[in-house]
């Protein structure tokens, strides 16, 4: 199968950088549920612990990070993103 996507430059410009950038946001969804899941399987990761602004050392709190990942999963499905293996 081939597909061909044209581009009336430069007015579609916008349109253009969107395509061009749509693997990049899959992997960047790909990449937060990853780091989620980490936290909540293993508690590793990104949000295990980092500094806010202030210094402060912050924790990630499971039951935000959870509803996080279901609505991500529900967005993802709702726009039939395809999953990425």
């Amino acid at each position: 199968m081939r597909a061909t996507l044209t581009f009336k430059l430069p007015q579609e410009e916008p349109e253009h950088s969107y395509a061009l950038a749509g693997l990049d946001a899959l992997l960047a969804i790909d990449e937060l549920r990853s780091e989620i899941r980490s936290f909540l399987k293993h508690e590793c990761g990104q949000f295990k612990s980092w500094k806010n602004y202030a210094g402060t050392e912050c924790t990630g709190d499971y039951e935000t990070l959870e509803r996080v990942m279901q609505v991500l999963c529900t967005i993802a499905e709702n726009r039939r993103l395809p999953e990425l293996v």
